[in-house]
């Protein structure tokens, strides 16, 4: 199996949430943060990386399509053909789920849905840096070229009982980002528990992340990592005006 390469969706993220573009995406940037978190609430550094994956899988733009497939269909970039056929293959091809681990080998799990028992060998890009036969992975993962990546940064439960396995499908009949952040995520945060080394029922849960080059040019998370060198997490006015800023410095250039 080829596992050399890197392919994920930070140039989507450079695309739709750069300060730059806010003209052109800032309303559904708004909206989407709206419906992620709600208007009185604080886009906390942990809330980053799920609301990314939601932001570019499920939320359906004003054009009725996902960013991800408006980004395969415009190429605002100019990427290269061949990439942009993996972004539309991964459009159509993606998966959020519960994922046990069956194999594991540097920077490669196979994993088998918890849902229906479809095996995938995926390349893990560095999003997942510590996992073991049993372990189960809430993440997603995409087909692209013929190969499967994860795609995202994923949240992890070591070698859970079989009646934690089988809360989560019962919680989870649709699993999404969006929703592993508000049932999981975010009471955790709320409780003032670490995610990686409190229970979660009878396993213990752990959060993996990726490379932190993954916000590079991404106003939301600059306005977070400012916020965390002082200790406190962004309002959603302060995103908000990081939007309208951005709106008038393009204003501005035309």
């Amino acid at each position: 199996m080829n596992r050399t390469g890197h392919f994920g969706i930070e140039p989507l993220l450079e695309e739709y949430l750069n300060p730059a573009r806010a003209s052109q995406y800032g309303l559904d940037v708004q909206k989407a943060i709206f419906e992620f978190i709600g208007k009185s609430r604080q886009m906390s550094e942990e809330a980053f990386s799920y609301f990314t994956d939601w932001f570019v899988f499920e939320y359906v733009m004003q054009n009725g399509m996902r960013v991800i497939e408006s980004f395969a269909r415009e190429n605002p970039l100019n990427l290269p053909a061949e990439k942009i056929e993996m972004y539309r293959s991964v459009a159509k091809d993606n998966r959020y789920d519960f994922f046990e681990v069956t194999h594991a080998e540097k920077g490669f799990l196979r994993l088998v849905s918890m849902r229906d028992n479809e095996t995938y060998d995926v390349l893990l890009q560095g999003k997942i840096h510590q996992a073991e036969n049993r372990d189960v992975v809430i993440c997603r993962i995409g087909k692209a070229g013929g190969l499967w990546y994860m795609l995202s940064d994923s949240l992890g439960l070591p070698n859970p009982s079989q009646k934690d396995r089988e809360q989560m499908l019962a919680m989870f009949p649709v699993p999404s980002p969006k929703l592993t952040y508000e049932e999981i995520v975010a009471p955790e945060m709320a409780n003032d528990f670490s995610l990686d080394v409190e229970n979660l029922g009878e396993g213990q849960a752990l959060v993996t992340g990726g490379d932190p080059h993954a916000d590079d040019g991404c106003p939301i998370c600059e306005l977070t990592k400012k916020a965390k060198t002082e200790g406190r997490q962004p309002s959603m006015d302060e995103l908000m005006r990081a939007f309208e800023e951005a709106n008038s410095q393009g204003r501005d250039k035309k």
